[in-house]
């Protein structure tokens, strides 16, 4: 029996801490040593930079704060996974099972947002990531410690990029949380004692009823997983260019993003936030738990009609999280190891460019091209297919294409632009690897006139 805050803080904090530490540590290392670019990481957690084959290994320290956003639609889920095995509604199998699929998903998004944005000939070595958690018990501490441990284990060796669990901080709740938590005590006390005064039963079973309510609700609100990570990553600096100069006629290819089991997209991390508080506004607090019909029953009957028969036929019987999240594509390990081709040897293939265009592509596109006002971009996008939760809040919030355009990756997230003559050989190479690759059109050079931009399922032209 803990009889001391101090107990406790041992117990539920110290303990916990090393625990967790431990566990995504052992993983970590367990999984790097699968690597194929093991032999880069030998003592770079200790400096800065080493000399490696005549290359250069660079710590690049980007730190990416709060992303407790990013991750709230997965812990949500976690959350009411644990209360269905409290309720005897999922085996110890299938919360397991599930939980390690949520955090999958996470990482892949996460890691997804470092490394993809490498713009130049950089290679992806590691990433490194800090926890702050709020200190867990029993069941709840027990499946995260060890879903998400498995699940590192498994990014690591499907991406090839290496994780390292620096520090996992198990955190007491605030101060401006425990003041609350002592007010509601103080209130329930408070009603309690109203209960044993001379009124009627009706004002008393209206006073235990409210008193119930909002005793499950605190204590469902108190138990809840809640972490932020912090991110850096480490990538490789090559010693001589990859990149060959952009100009006319060169290739443009798409790298779409693989859909799910169910064949949904994700729109990748991508003002997630504006996705949550859409879906909020439309199904209240807990929306990714309903199932699809359900999310129907509870938005207005007007608004479900809108949605296309197809629609309703591709989220039939899927829950909103399956539907609002995917794992998230990492494109450059197949960029630098294999298009690029590892260290010092020479790429397979001319490129030009690489640009992870996920949010405002026009502008992406334009910023991260070499500007030359006598070249243009012909883009054939008929055939692309924008992620169905993106569809689902363009029909019943009223979102303009190109609002969501400018928002979320509504169409490619990663282009290569190379020379004509290796289109094919990129395009081979990237289905060997199961990626999902297309040739979009080309560079050409400008015949003047004005800006032209019709969106993705058009034809499009966009001056650079």
């Amino acid at each position: 029996m803990i009889t001391t805050v101090a107990e406790e803080y041992r117990l539920e904090v110290v303990w916990a801490w090393d625990e967790a530490s431990w566990n995504f540590k052992g993983a970590c290392d367990s999984a790097n040593e699968q690597l194929t670019i093991r032999n880069l990481l030998e003592n770079t957690w200790r400096w800065w930079k080493i000399k490696t084959w005549q290359n250069w290994v660079e710590r690049v320290v980007e730190s990416i704060d709060w992303v407790w956003t990013k991750v709230q639609i997965y812990t949500n889920v976690f959350n009411e996974l644990v209360k269905q095995k409290e309720s005897w509604e999922i085996s110890d199998q299938e919360l397991f099972d599930t939980s390690v699929e949520l955090w999958e998903r996470m990482l892949h998004d996460l890691i997804a947002m470092n490394v993809d944005d490498l713009r130049d000939w950089e290679m992806a070595i590691a990433v490194t990531n800090i926890i702050d958690i709020n200190h867990l018990k029993w069941i709840r501490w027990k499946v995260f410690a060890d879903s998400m441990a498995k699940a590192m284990w498994n990014v690591i060796t499907e991406l090839d990029i290496a994780m390292t669990a620096w520090e996992t901080a198990i955190l007491w709740e605030p101060k401006k949380v425990s003041q609350l938590l002592w007010l509601i005590d103080d209130i329930w006390a408070s009603l309690t004692q109203v209960l044993d005064l001379d009124i009627s039963e009706v004002a008393k079973n209206k006073i235990r009823a409210i008193l119930d309510k909002a005793y499950s609700k605190t204590s469902i609100i108190h138990s809840d997983l809640e972490f932020n990570i912090w991110w850096t990553w480490l990538w490789v600096v090559w010693t001589a260019e990859k990149l060959v100069e952009l100009k006319p006629w060169q290739r443009i290819i798409a790298l779409q993003e693989k859909p799910t089991k169910d064949w949904i997209i994700w729109p990748r991390s991508n003002w997630i936030t504006a996705i949550r508080k859409y879906m909020t506004s439309l199904a209240w607090e807990w929306w990714e738990n309903l199932t699809f019909e359900e999310f129907c029953d509870k938005i207005w009957v007007e608004e479900a009609y809108k949605i296309p028969e197809r629609l309703t036929a591709e989220l039939s019987w899927l829950k909103m999280w399956d539907i609002a999240t995917g794992k998230t594509t990492v494109f450059n390990p197949l960029v630098s190891r294999s298009l690029l081709w590892w260290l010092g040897n020479n790429p397979i293939a001319d490129i030009s460019s690489i640009i992870h265009v996920t949010w405002n592509p026009w502008r992406k596109i334009k910023d991260w091209l070499r500007w030359n006002d006598d070249l243009w971009i012909n883009i054939d996008l008929t055939w692309v297919k924008i992620p169905q939760i993106i569809e689902l809040i363009q029909i019943l919030c009223n979102v303009s294409d190109e609002d969501a355009i400018w928002s979320w990756n509504m169409w490619i997230p990663y282009v290569v632009i190379c020379e004509n003559d290796w289109a094919e050989e990129i395009i081979r190479k990237a289905f060997e690897e199961w990626y999902i690759a297309k040739d979009i059109w080309e560079i050409i050079l400008s015949t003047g006139g004005s800006y032209i931009s019709n969106f993705w399922f058009w034809w499009s032209s966009l001056k650079i």
